[in-house]
């Protein structure tokens, strides 16, 4: 009895250190992965948790697995953007801008690999082409919520959304797609990269065509 018993407690013992010892390699890798990523947005290379501000960072596999093509779209996904769209005859339909936490239009700046975006419409919306911007062609997407206006002047005050896109790879890649919608809308989008043997090249580029104009009494829509 005392041998049976014996043996029972010790194969309940090596079911638990096995059991404890997935949980920490488990913890481990996760560690691991939160440690690769880095935020450029503030202008230094630090992990996501170590900002200052509120920080998010979309890779290439979330926008490439997200059922909407547009990066506006993609990017109005996360808690606290939102962004809106004027209709009438002096808007146009094929931009938009973006509000952050309750400040935007000119107040939220787009960067692409550090080049703004933002076009200051009459100097009070800023507009930004997200057509131009294929959703193939980016590596990551990072968003950094409140001030950076030490960084980046006014244009940053209510926050930072940096579009980073990739490098060349070995493997080739490339994609064509094509859609087209009411108010005469025509979206078009391609990219290739591929990376050779003393140098790489990727090119994308986007197409988008729109009236902009509906007949409505609504003169802006929130989304």
């Amino acid at each position: 009895m005392k041998c049976g018993e014996w043996g029972i407690g010790g194969l309940l013992c090596a079911v638990c250190v096995v059991v404890f010892s997935w949980q920490s390699a488990l913890a481990e890798d996760q560690s691991q992965k939160l440690d690769e990523v880095v935020v450029s947005a503030t202008r230094s290379e630090i992990a996501a948790g170590d900002a200052p501000q509120n920080v998010s960072v979309l890779s290439s596999r979330e926008i490439m697995d997200s059922p909407f093509d547009r990066v506006e779209d993609i990017v109005r996904q996360e808690a606290g953007i939102y962004n809106f769209r004027h209709f009438g005859l002096q808007t146009n339909g094929i931009v938009s801008p973006l509000n952050m936490r309750g400040v935007g239009q000119n107040r939220v700046l787009i960067l692409v690999d550090g080049v703004p975006q933002n076009d200051n419409f009459n100097n009070a919306i800023a507009w930004v082409a997200w057509g131009h911007i294929p959703k193939e062609a980016i590596e990551r997407i990072e968003i950094v919520r409140g001030p950076t206006s030490a960084l980046y002047g006014s244009e940053g005050l209510g926050g930072v959304i940096h579009i980073i896109t990739k490098n060349p790879q070995k493997d080739r890649e490339a994609s064509i797609r094509g859609e087209a919608g009411t108010a005469d809308t025509y979206k078009g989008a391609g990219f290739y990269s591929q990376k050779f043997k003393n140098f790489g090249a990727l090119l994308a580029a986007g197409y988008e065509e729109s009236d902009g104009f509906y007949m409505t009494d609504n003169p802006q829509s929130y989304n």
